[in-house]
């Protein structure tokens, strides 16, 4: 999933995109109930699951609060920590 958001017409809170590597929407349900994809999938997962639809929102939440204003163009990787490990 990549995104492109920005702030209320200012230079904080911009947010190029984030990097998902897979969530557990009804888009890809087929995919996960397959036990076997599943288990391939979580096991290059440091965290050893895929990105539930609340884990985004949470960082979404964050880039849009004002906790973010001094971050500003930056990637964030939502994909329990497979991109350091690869």
């Amino acid at each position: 999933m990549q995104a492109a958001c920005s702030g209320a017409g200012t230079a904080s809170n911009y947010c190029e995109r984030d990097c998902t590597n897979l969530c557990a929407a009804e888009q890809v349900a087929a995919m996960l109930s397959d036990a076997q994809f599943y288990g391939s999938l979580t096991a290059r997962i440091p965290l050893s699951r895929i990105a539930e639809p609340e884990d985004i929102m949470q960082a979404v939440l964050f880039l849009v609060a004002p906790a973010s204003n001094f971050i500003t163009g930056q990637t964030l990787f939502l994909d329990g920590d497979i991109t350091a490990t690869q």
